[in-house]
């Protein structure tokens, strides 16, 4: 079964003939992604084989950026022990070369694979390169909204039409509330020009991500998202105000977060956020007394200091005003990320995504006596509607009381 099998060269070369294909399509593809999405998993399996480090940590981050969860290995042989003691099911596997699949401990893999989920796994040959940019991109030719890089897309086309999906599932959304409704209230869309954050914010939250994933899961962790120079905590980023940190890499660390509780990735995310918040606190935490000042103090003011307090202190991280808020007619307060980190360069999310800013938040409100009353939601998010921006609404729990 396995003496011959099929390697899907040819895909790769027909999207590297047509790089300036247009991403097109409707809604049937977009169904049948999320269908995919359902079926599969929150984050399927790719496993990837290749020893040339570099681009195998490319091609973890690009599999990171587009909602898989890339296993990296350097030989058939770690793959093999990989699938033995993890126990993972890969929906493909990439492979650096096309001589690998005739190696004794390769076909034994796809003998285990083949006997234990009863189908054949897909087998895909890396691009000799992999593409710089991220999928969704900050591009400094456009004023408003991300670009769709056609390079990142193409890599992984080969994957999506195992299951007759396309690259036009990937569509920006017209009717973004950011791009049509913000600018009616006078929060117009921007993008980073600069695509850096501090190094000093870098690491509290690889601090907080750290003593949040189990030893055993750190170093693999970071190395399948691409971010295996971090594993180290003596190649973490100065404690400094440095902005030095590309704003993927905070993508990266969020996924690495997501797949160290694969049975609930979301609690671990908010459970990274409120230890990543409390760090943070803990340098400019208000002392006990203004703390009760604040809670005795009318809530339209106690919100316009935390929401101001918080967008400056995420400004001066990015170094670019990408932060604001806005209170609406209804008493709704509208908080808006534009290149929003932690969504930054990331596709495909089945719901809203931004778990670590909900936390951050309701922790902060907690400080004040403000979370039992008052809830926050994420309206968009950039990994669904691609635009790069994020918006959540701040709320009260019972409006009626407060009318």
């Amino acid at each position: 079964m396995f003496k011959n099998p099929i390697i899907l060269k040819y895909t790769f070369v027909y999207f590297y003939l047509d790089e300036r294909k247009t991403l097109v399509g409707g809604c049937r593809e977009e169904t049948l992604f999320a269908l995919y999405r359902k079926v599969l998993g929150m984050y399927p399996t790719v496993l990837v084989i290749d020893a040339d480090v570099k681009r195998s940590q490319q091609m973890g981050r690009l599999l990171t950026l587009t909602g898989y969860r890339p296993c990296l290995v350097t030989s058939p042989y770690d793959a093999f022990e990989r699938v033995l003691h993890e126990g993972i099911f890969p929906q493909a596997l990439f492979l650096s070369r096309p001589d690998l699949v005739t190696q004794p401990v390769m076909q034994r893999l796809l003998q285990r694979l083949f006997s234990r989920f009863s189908r054949e796994i897909p087998l895909l040959l890396l691009p000799p390169e992999m593409p710089a940019t991220v999928p969704l991109f900050a591009d400094p030719s456009l004023q408003t909204f991300h670009r769709i890089s056609q390079t990142s897309i193409n890599v992984l086309e080969p994957l999506w039409k195992i299951n007759s999906l396309s690259a036009s599932s990937f569509r920006r959304s017209q009717q973004s509330l950011v791009l049509t409704a913000l600018p009616k209230i006078g929060l117009h869309p921007r993008i980073s020009r600069e695509q850096r954050s501090r190094n000093s914010h870098f690491r509290r939250i690889l601090q907080a991500a750290y003593e949040s994933i189990s030893n055993k899961q750190w170093n693999t962790l970071m190395t399948d998202v691409g971010l295996a120079h971090y594993a180290s905590s003596e190649n973490w980023p100065t404690d400094n105000d440095e902005r030095m940190i590309p704003a993927a890499s905070i993508s990266y660390l969020n996924q690495a977060v997501a797949f160290s509780r694969p049975d609930d990735p979301e609690k671990q995310l908010r459970r990274w956020s409120e230890h990543a918040t409390m760090l943070s606190l803990q340098k400019r935490r208000p002392s006990a007394l203004t703390q009760q000042v604040l809670k005795f103090l009318p809530v339209e003011r106690v919100m316009s200091t935390i929401l101001n307090a918080f967008t400056k202190e995420m400004n001066e991280i990015r170094g670019e005003e990408l932060h604001q808020w806005k209170k609406q007619l209804d008493g709704t307060y509208w908080l808006v990320h534009y290149s929003n980190l932690y969504a930054y360069g990331r596709i495909a999310a089945l719901q809203p995504a931004c778990h670590v800013w909900l936390a951050s938040l309701e922790r902060t409100f907690h400080l004040v006596g403000l979370d039992t009353t008052w809830e926050v939601t994420e309206l968009e998010c950039s990994c669904q509607t691609l635009t790069g921006h994020c918006l959540f609404a701040i709320q009260p729990r019972n409006k009626a009381a407060f009318h």
